[in-house]
């Protein structure tokens, strides 16, 4: 017997927006005390050694390019919008993650590039406010 569940989608709301405000704007992640990786975002358990023995770590922000994609699908509302650079990037202290790479055409970056952490708008709430977060771009 099935049941009819209709799905609610996920909105960032406010309160969601202050809880996540450390990992947007400052790059807090977690190390293990065990096994001494770190993770981002932060993790109850280790990913490598499932211990749950965990502690806040704050990323340096940063990092290297490892590899490049380009962004061709409008964000709603930003249907005039170019193509945006995203890229995987590996922090110093080991962490890997996705991000948009500002400042810099898609064609003027490559891997191995060094890449600094900024904090730029991300999206409008739900309230209208602006939401900010952290982007990367190429190191000075």
């Amino acid at each position: 017997m099935s049941q009819n569940v209709t799905a609610r989608p996920v909105v960032a709301g406010p309160a969601r927006a202050w809880r996540t405000r450390r990992n947007r704007y400052g790059l807090v992640g977690s190390h293990c005390r065990t096994c001494q990786s770190c993770s981002f975002p932060p993790r109850r358990r280790c990913p490598r050694c499932v211990d749950a023995v965990q502690e806040e770590a704050v990323f340096s922000g940063r990092g290297t390019v490892i590899c490049l994609a380009e962004d061709h699908s409008p964000l709603v509302g930003h249907g005039d919008r170019a193509p945006r650079p995203f890229a995987m990037i590996r922090l110093e202290e080991g962490p890997v993650l996705m991000a948009e790479v500002v400042d810099a055409e898609y064609d003027g970056l490559s891997p191995e590039q060094p890449v600094e952490m900024v904090i730029r708008k991300w999206r409008p709430e739900q309230s209208g406010l602006a939401l900010y977060g952290f982007k990367f771009r190429v190191a000075s």
